[in-house]
């Protein structure tokens, strides 16, 4: 008995090594930390959180998700079918919901030292969910709720089929269809991932026989099938949209523009992964306001290289299936972004790094790529591999303390409390609701909050945009208050007709 059960602890150290089981602590730690006056809660939120919201109040069942930006096409509802479950559970409560996507954020990490472990070894796998699990840039953006949420992990799984499928095991053709449906329904830059499995099929000539081949086809076409009615139903509006989006449009920018601002961005998005200062403030770093643009920190010149540098490392071991799949990723995303910003127009590319996003498929490349490198330096220094760990303890304990020390200028508590004040104070009173600011991207994140808490305003400032996720909850009768929240940096004011109430953040 004791035999077996000392062969079963070895089991599970092997299978999932103790230094793994503190990385997820850390992992979860910082994504649970401060979790609702770090929350980043605006627009993208907003809009995300109303879409599950509708499905669990029978509100409505939509059979698309989101616009997808520049393009006048919308994605699938699959993923916000999925959301529909975790805001159930939590009544659409906004810190339950990003509870949801912090806790995704640690399952991620996990994955991120399964796939490094298959692709190369153990050691990888260990150093490059370190990396995801301290650096600030994954960590802000693994708290952030939007339908861009599970690409990374849905990339990392991506990887992970194709390399089980090259090794001959065919069944994982089933898993990744369903993956890249879920992808192709979250976010645009699914289209990364819907390509790369395509060229990556061709280049590694994956031993898939037409059997498994047609029944992931079926399941990815049955997949879409939301999207099809959705087309039937509005005279094929996103088959249109595809056609204008494809046809030659001036629109856009030249190649080397194109080439210029998306290397930049590349550069700039790897050093960031790897290294951020003390203090940062979150909303400057999330919010997709051009006027932020040039807020967001810039890596010092060491971290563009230690970025660089990891990439390279793939580059010159392109040889190696696992780095050939890194570096296969990497490229189409590059070369696919390129086209896109050669096509979307001015009102479609957001300046400097605001659009690092549109890398997410490829963040597991850029960190993998950084982990085997630095493993290779690890072995090659041999006896005085200390110094290698010493740097990367150093890097690690660093990026965690930026975590700990960033603040959210405008973030979900400081809304939070706002909404409850005004529905304590209005005491069942209909009214309308105002939002203003001398920072146009300070409004957002209130008009949800009175939906959740059962109290909705007769009219709002976000009704243009967002009136159809709510028109028919509206109150029928003469609203006998106007609350007016004026939101700045230094305060929050809430303001009602004949009521004298200021309330200060």
């Amino acid at each position: 008995m004791k035999k077996t059960s000392k062969k079963t602890a070895a089991n599970i150290r092997r299978t999932i090594p103790p230094v793994l089981i503190i990385i997820l602590i850390l992992a979860a730690f910082l994504r649970f930390y401060k979790l609702a006056p770090l929350l980043h809660w605006t627009l993208d939120e907003e809009y995300w959180s109303y879409l599950p919201f509708n499905i669990t109040t029978g509100y409505h069942l939509p059979l698309i998700g989101g616009h997808v930006s520049g393009t006048g096409l919308y994605s699938g509802p699959l993923f916000v079918w999925i959301m529909a479950l975790p805001s159930a559970l939590v009544n659409g409560n906004p810190l339950g919901i990003a509870a949801f996507v912090s806790g995704l954020g640690v399952i991620t990490t996990a994955v991120m030292y399964w796939v490094g472990s298959q692709l190369f070894e153990k050691r990888t796998g260990l150093i490059a969910a370190a990396v995801a699990a301290t650096s600030f840039l994954w960590v802000i953006y693994d708290r952030k709720y939007w339908n861009a949420s599970p690409i990374p992990l849905l990339s990392l799984l991506t990887l992970l089929c194709l390399q089980k499928i090259s090794q001959g095991r065919r069944r994982f053709v089933y898993p990744l269809a369903v993956i890249l449906a879920v992808a192709f329904h979250a976010h645009m830059t699914s289209a990364v991932l819907l390509v790369f499995i395509a060229v990556g099929w061709w280049l590694l000539k994956l031993p898939v026989k037409k059997r498994e081949f047609m029944v992931g086809l079926a399941l990815f076409m049955i997949l879409q099938l939301p999207l099809l009615l959705f087309e039937i139903r509005h005279d094929f509006l996103n088959t249109r949209a595809a056609v204008s989006f494809l046809s030659p449009d001036e629109a856009g920018t030249s190649l080397a523009t194109a080439v210029k601002d998306v290397s930049l961005l590349a550069a700039n998005t790897s050093g960031r992964l790897l290294y951020a200062p003390l203090k940062l403030d979150i909303a400057k770093e999330l919010t997709l306001c051009s006027q932020y643009a040039g807020l967001r920190f810039t890596p010092p010149l060491w971290a563009v290289s230690l970025g660089l540098a990891g990439l390279a490392f793939v580059l010159i071991n392109r040889k190696s299936s696992g780095f050939r799949l890194l570096l296969l990723l990497f490229l189409i995303n590059m070369i696919g972004l390129i086209w896109y910003r050669m096509r979307a127009g001015p009102g479609n590319w957001y300046p400097g790094q605001l659009s690092e996003y549109f890398f997410f498929p490829s963040f597991p490349a850029f960190l993998l790529g950084f982990a085997s490198m630095i493993n290779w330096l690890i072995v090659r220094l041999g006896s005085r591999a200390g110094i290698a760990w010493l740097a990367l303890a150093t890097l690690l304990l660093v990026n965690a303390a930026a975590v700990v020390t960033a603040t959210h200028s405008d973030g979900f508590a400081g809304k939070n409390a706002t909404v409850k004040s005004v529905i304590k104070l209005l005491a069942g009173q209909p009214f309308t609701l105002a939002v203003t600011s001398s920072d146009p991207c300070r409004i957002y994140g209130y008009r949800y909050l009175f939906s959740v808490y059962g109290r909705e305003p007769v009219a709002s400032y976000l009704d243009g945009q967002f009136g159809w996720l709510y028109e028919r909850r509206l109150p029928d009768e003469k609203p006998t208050k106007r609350v007016t929240i004026v939101t700045n940096p230094e305060s929050i004011e809430l303001k009602m007709v004949d009521v004298g109430i200021n309330i200060r953040k």
